[in-house]
């Protein structure tokens, strides 16, 4: 008989919210694995960050034994801080990233024992080991093509926007036709003889020129206070988390009026 273990996380995810969605029978999915095998809560680490919790989950080990306690490092001779979950090493003038943590995994034990293992978007597991048997496609953790954590860009067809929203940068999107622009995709910098020199891709927006269907969006934010900047996107509908099924519900019907 061949065994099977499928581990879901759920980043942040509340219990009380859970216990309370469940019992009003909002939450028929998780039920389901509820009835399958009974549910208890868990202690949390401390500090009860995601890359804390994440990483002591893979490893069943506290802060103190796989070394992952904050977002923010230092190093130890300069106190120079840096992103726990994206160190790097320079060797011969070269930059790389090297991994956060080097305690083994249950994904580790499992592939040890004879068992293939696969890790999907498990937080702290970049940059993914080309010497492990272990299937994996990294998540939080990962970096942009920029090697950075967290920082995207605003493209915009007003002539009149800020230059910076915060710290995001904001690009101008260059009118060709009526309804078609063009710009482009920025990478990172690499140096040449003549200078460094930033690496893009194309970029054509031609949504409102009449050759692809009308398609509603739905934007899920965060926070209240990201309106300002959402506002800014001219999407169908936003919404602001938490959410349950009867806001989603709503918000299927008003997006797709054939929606039931």
């Amino acid at each position: 008989m061949t065994l099977h273990t499928l581990i879901l996380g759920f980043d942040a995810f509340d219990p009380k919210m859970f216990e309370d969605l469940h019992e009003r029978g909002l939450m028929p999915n998780l039920a389901k694995l509820v009835a399958m095998g009974g549910y208890s809560r868990f202690q949390v680490t401390n500090p009860p960050q995601s890359e804390v919790s994440w990483t002591s989950i893979a490893t069943g080990l506290n802060p103190g034994a796989h070394g992952m306690f904050d977002f923010v490092h230092r190093e130890p001779s300069s106190y120079t801080p840096f992103l726990s979950l994206l160190p790097t090493r320079r060797k011969l003038g070269v930059t790389s990233f090297v991994r956060p943590y080097s305690a083994t995994t249950i994904f580790d034990v499992a592939t040890k024992r004879g068992y293939p293992a696969t890790s999907l978007w498990w937080p702290g597991t970049f940059p993914a080991r080309a010497d492990s048997p272990v299937r994996t496609l990294p998540g939080l953790g990962t970096p942009d093509l920029m090697g950075r954590l967290g920082v995207g860009c605003v493209y915009t067809s007003d002539p009149d926007g800020p230059e910076k929203m915060g710290k995001t940068p904001v690009h101008r999107l260059v009118p060709e036709r009526r309804g078609c622009y063009r710009q482009a995709v920025f990478g990172p910098t690499r140096r040449k003889r003549s200078g460094p020199e930033t690496l893009t891709i194309d970029l054509r927006l031609e949504e409102s020129a009449g050759r692809l269907d009308r398609a509603n969006v739905l934007l899920l934010l965060d926070r209240e206070a990201d309106e300002f900047i959402a506002r800014r996107a001219d999407v169908d509908l936003m919404l602001v988390k938490p959410v349950d099924a009867g806001i989603l519900r709503r918000a299927a019907k008003q997006l797709l009026p054939t929606a039931s």
